[in-house]
């Protein structure tokens, strides 16, 4: 396995963790992880799907818009881009699980 491409993330500048209020399901908290290849903010839900929506180049997310991933058109999707978005998502949750269990 190799590392990623400093050209597909670097953590400081292409990745930035926060969290958001999901309106659609009863303000539950997501951490989320924003992409500027994408343009795209990058969540997983209550039932860990992998949710998207706008990102605005003031870094703001336009939750009204949000889709599944699963949904996109993937012809000319970087799929390496996505998978390392994914893994974020995935290793946050894994974090935050293990240090509620300490």
């Amino acid at each position: 396995m190799t590392a990623p491409n400093l050209d597909v993330v670097t953590s400081e500048q292409m990745f930035k963790t926060s969290e958001v209020i999901n309106e659609l399901t009863s303000a539950q908290m997501f951490k989320t992880v924003q992409s500027l290849h994408f343009g795209r903010t990058f969540w997983l839900d209550e039932n860990d799907d992998f949710c998207s929506a706008p990102t605005y180049k003031d870094g703001t997310t336009d939750y009204d818009m949000w889709d599944y991933v699963s949904e996109w058109d993937m012809e000319g999707v970087d799929f390496d881009k996505l998978f390392y978005v994914h893994k974020e998502l995935v290793t946050n949750a894994v974090t935050e699980y293990e240090q509620m269990r300490a």
